[in-house]
């Protein structure tokens, strides 16, 4: 009998894997709605749709050569074409390597705390999500609603069985993560005219308040807040015109968010 771990592991390195074609895809989908239906609007030509996006099987972003099976599996292939693809040689981004191995690893130490039990399936389903918002946030400044909407649901279904918190600290952290960002953002908007924060921020917090409580939010919001200081100060020591950059903001609260929840989950803090 395969123990949990292993299982964890291989059910965790395919997720990250179809995780890279939903990071691809999903963002160009967006995009390619967006301008269709501002053309349509505007009673402009529509753009042809990109088929790519659509089709059942992966491709090559560069040369669009759809990927044999055996150039598709997780970690491996990517290790054997050396980060290359087969038909034109243009480089694969080590993005596609990082997703699986964290999958692998997501998936790995869920199973080795939870077991193969609905807190397992739980917990999750909040990892691969903040993977891949993350993900999505650094490659494009953009965090979907179709991905925070389901990480939302499962932090209140897990507060209703009592998996993590209770359903009044998921309520109160859901809603203290929102305001918390959004209170500001909005004030900064009518004092200065510029936006201090993208739209998805507050709501990615709203749905990780859900996982973590009130207090866990306050914990993670001040985590995001110094790794994402830490490295835009990095940043601008390696190229000074980067302080004028808008950076995403998103994967630090992600961050922060799962280091709360994985403290908790160890019981190294309670609140």
């Amino acid at each position: 009998m395969l123990s949990p771990v292993l299982v964890g592991l291989f059910s965790g390195l395919a997720v990250g894997s179809y995780g890279n074609s939903l990071v691809h895809r999903l963002p160009r989908k967006m995009l390619q709605e967006w301008r269709q239906g501002a053309q349509e609007e505007l009673g402009l030509p529509a753009d042809a749709a990109d088929p790519t996006l659509d089709a059942v099987r992966s491709h090559c972003p560069s040369c669009r050569a759809k990927i044999r099976w055996f150039d598709n599996l997780p970690f491996v292939s990517w290790l054997l074409l050396k980060g290359k693809c087969r038909d034109c040689h243009a480089p694969i981004s080590a993005r596609y390597l990082m997703l699986e191995l964290a999958g692998a690893a997501l998936g790995a130490a869920v199973s080795a705390h939870f077991g193969l039990t609905f807190n397992a399936a739980l917990a999750g389903v909040a990892g691969f999500l903040l993977l891949w918002l993350s993900a999505i946030d650094v490659e494009h400044q953009l965090l979907p609603d179709v991905l925070i909407g389901p990480l939302l649901w499962a932090g209140l279904v897990a507060a209703v069985n009592h998996a993590f918190v209770t359903p009044a600290e998921a309520v109160y952290g859901a809603l203290g993560g929102y305001l918390l960002l959004k209170i500001p953002a909005v004030a900064f908007k009518v004092l200065r005219g510029v936006d201090a924060l993208g739209g998805g921020d507050p709501k990615l917090m709203l749905a990780i308040g859900a996982f973590i409580g009130p207090v866990g939010v306050m914990y993670a919001m001040l985590a995001a807040a110094l790794a994402g200081l830490a490295a835009h100060l990095v940043m601008v020591m390696r190229d000074g015109e980067a302080r004028q950059k808008q950076l995403p903001f998103g994967q630090w609260l992600a961050l922060g968010g799962a280091a709360v929840f994985i403290a908790q989950a160890l019981h190294l803090v309670s609140f």
